[in-house]
């Protein structure tokens, strides 16, 4: 039998099961326009269709470069679809890519160099592209992309690991971060909401500041990967199979339990499973009065951290210890108020600021008030029609997370605030140190890494953001929509329009200034009818959030560019995009 050696493409649809459940004929008719477009990118890179069954399909092509450019555009075609799926669904593919030998019958192609590619396919990300060694040695210098080396892996029916990259590319950063299945090499852990188990359901914002509490306290361990609180509070209220819910967090172990309040007692439940098997690692239940709350707390991190096998170092104990508040009705007040802050309105930053000062009023001391009181100020000052003194905002921002920092130096969140202080001042060396400061206080807050990233960008270090910007979301893989927005300002900053654009487009409303941004990108793309339909619709909504008219001078404030070139560029791109001089 004849054999060669070929590069070989493998893709299918995640998820098709569920989507032809929920409509058969919308779904297939998805697939058909799908299917045509990849045929044509085939076509074009010198490829040929040989292969698939439903949902799949296998290619061949004579260069593993043309295979890769042929799978980039692959994913790109079809994101730009307008596909007709039930509401809030898409359609993405896998792509596997591997180049091996292959025996040839007539028009088909068999043997492990086909088989590989389609394991590949199986490990790579709803809209991801993932390629073996070898072909990765024989593209990596020619073509402008990256690629994560995720180490060797045993394949099903492969006698010897094979290894695997993944390429990272624009238009895929979201469904690569949001569906990865591929385990980090330190633990990973998440936490789900725990329950409620009260008769007052009022009392359910008490076992999410619990379940809060504990990631955070996992959080601040480096020898985890501890996936961020926005991601696992996706399964609140629903019946978790947790060996599905760990392969969509990419966590090897899932946290979950519950919470019985009644007057000043507490009950607290917890138990440790392992994600990849189902089987329970650890489980305990704590009886204590509400005053010893964070005892509990810290009782169950170390039970968790115990079950895992991570070596601690007492030092690493030590800085996970934290200050409680000197009154639980304080605390009460505290999660109330970190509620409003979520939602992002003028209105939930007045309440959130009365209910801080009520928290500080009980107990003056108490840090977590001070950070959460510097934040609603420090939005004050940026979004400027949310009070009546900017500047004034910003010094109380800087004297509450100053006041933060000197009565627990355990919390990232003061230092952030110190960053972004400095950043408006435009002192971007001070900013820096406090977000190393931030990071090295909790290396697996995703919220500071992101922050951290965008303040890095305007600090005129775009490269270098874009990659914090990428771990931020890797470590929350169901992130708000303002990850996103943040990592296009790092792609912006970095000179990357076409990929910044790509990411505001899908989140064009992520922030009040997000369509300010997308206008400017567009500009810089070429894409002028957009940029001045988003320059307009930022200008309609400008009076909500910024003081004075929407012109040049007012919008300049709002942008702290160490560069002064790079805010007169995007100055200019807003003007052309229709913003009055």
């Amino acid at each position: 039998m004849e054999r060669r050696l070929a590069t070989i493409l493998a893709a299918d649809v995640a998820g098709y099961s569920r989507l032809m459940e929920l409509d058969e004929e919308r779904t297939y008719g998805a697939f058909r326009a799908c299917r045509s477009a990849i045929a044509k990118v085939i076509e074009k890179r010198g490829g040929r269709i040989f292969g698939g069954a439903g949902d799949s399909l296998v290619a061949e092509f004579a260069s593993p470069l043309e295979a890769v450019r042929s799978g980039i555009e692959i994913q790109d075609a079809i994101d730009k679809i307008p596909l007709d799926l039930p509401e809030g669904h898409k359609m993405q593919f896998r792509i596997g890519i591997n180049l091996g030998d292959v025996m040839v019958d007539c028009d088909d192609l068999f043997g492990d160099g086909v088989n590989i590619a389609a394991r590949l396919e199986a490990l790579a990300d709803p809209g991801g592209v993932c390629i073996s060694g070898n072909v990765h040695e024989h593209i990596v210098d020619k073509l402008r992309l990256r690629f994560d080396d995720l180490g060797f892996h045993e394949l099903r029916n492969i006698a010897k690991p094979i290894q695997v990259f993944r390429a990272r590319f624009a238009g895929t950063t979201a469904a690569m971060s949001k569906n990865s299945r591929l385990l980090p090499a330190k633990p990973s852990i998440a936490v789900l909401p725990f329950d409620n188990m009260g008769r007052d359901p009022e009392q359910a914002y008490f076992s999410d500041g619990v379940t809060e509490d504990i990631i955070t306290e996992l959080a601040r361990f480096q020898q985890l990967y501890v996936i961020a609180r926005h991601s696992s509070f996706q399964y609140r209220d629903k019946a978790a199979d947790i060996l599905r819910v760990g392969r969509e967090l990419n966590a090897q172990y899932i946290v979950e339990g519950s919470v019985r309040r009644n007057d000043d007692q507490i009950r607290i439940s917890a138990q440790l499973i392992d994600a990849t098997t189902g089987i329970h690692v650890w489980a305990d239940r704590y009886d204590s009065r509400l005053a010893d709350l964070f005892s509990v707390q810290d009782e169950i991190t170390r039970r968790i951290v115990g079950a895992l096998a991570v070596r601690v170092e007492d030092e690493d104990w030590a800085k996970a210890g934290r200050k409680p508040p000197g009154s639980m009705r304080a605390y009460d007040y505290w999660l109330h108020g970190k509620h409003s802050l979520d939602l992002y309105t003028r209105e939930a930053n007045s309440e959130a600021r009365r209910l801080f000062e009520s928290a500080l009023a009980l107990d003056p001391n108490y840090a977590r008030a001070h950070a959460g009181l510097a934040l609603t100020y420090d939005r004050g000052a940026f979004y400027s029609a949310w009070g009546t003194d900017p500047m004034g905002s910003l010094e109380k921002a800087e004297d509450h997370a100053k006041k933060a920092v000197a009565l627990d130096d355990t919390d990232p969140l003061p230092h952030v605030i110190l960053g972004w202080v400095h950043l408006g001042r435009r002192e971007f060396n001070r900013a820096k140190e406090q977000l190393e400061l931030a990071m090295a206080i909790n290396p697996n807050d995703a919220d500071t890494l992101a922050k951290s990233a965008l303040i890095l960008a305007w600090s005129g270090e775009g490269t270098a953001s874009i990659e914090l910007a990428q771990t931020a979301i890797r470590l929350n893989p169901h992130y708000p929509a303002w990850y996103q927005c943040f990592l296009a300002g790092c792609y912006l900053c970095a000179g990357k329009y076409p990929e910044a654009v790509a990411i505001w487009e899908r989140v064009p409303d992520a922030t009040p200034e997000t369509r300010a941004f997308l206008a400017a990108g567009c500009v810089f793309v070429g894409e002028l009818e957009d940029a001045r339909r988003h320059m307009a619709q930022f200008m309609r909504e400008y009076p909500q959030h910024f003081a004075g008219e929407p012109n040049a001078r007012h919008v300049r404030r709002l942008f702290e560019f160490r560069h002064r070139a790079d805010i007169d560029r995007l100055i200019d791109a807003m003007c052309v995009a229709g913003l009055p001089k």
